[in-house]
């Protein structure tokens, strides 16, 4: 309902996870009124999301990823290899930080605790050694 223009029928789309299921009051944001929509999410939940952030793709889901209901098994890099590093078991959330991390060795015989998302994106591969941190 953005300027008078009349809302997209959205009811019964699927965006991700999420099924739209009714109009929701218009929301009001500084750049203008934007139209909204209840939303079933495939865990359950129901959640109110604005339409362009269901178009873009902004919007996918009411959150349930972050909580851990989506169903998908957590992610086991035990055993396997970056570069130079052997990944072993879980590492401790520390700090109330979100970023999973893991117990590695390096061929070094160093041990590191590096992150997921360094070990995936392939910009840890080692300990430090390798950049002549430690020979």
């Amino acid at each position: 309902m953005t300027r008078g223009r009349k809302p997209i029928d959205m009811i019964g789309r699927r965006f991700g996870r999420l099924t739209v299921q009714e109009p929701a009051p218009v929301r009001d944001f500084l750049s203008g009124r934007r139209s909204a929509w209840w939303c079933l999410c495939d865990c359950g939940a129901r959640t109110n999301v604005t339409g362009s952030n269901l178009r873009s793709g902004q919007i996918r889901s009411c959150g349930c990823g972050r909580r851990g209901k989506t169903g998908r098994r957590p992610l086991d890099l035990t055993g396997q290899r970056f570069g130079r590093l052997l990944v072993g078991d879980r590492a401790p959330d520390q700090h109330g930080h979100s970023r999973k991390a893991w117990h590695c060795l390096c061929d070094c015989g160093a041990e590191a605790v590096i992150t997921t998302t360094a070990l995936r994106s392939g910009n840890t591969r080692s300990c430090g050694c390798a950049r002549g941190r430690r020979l």
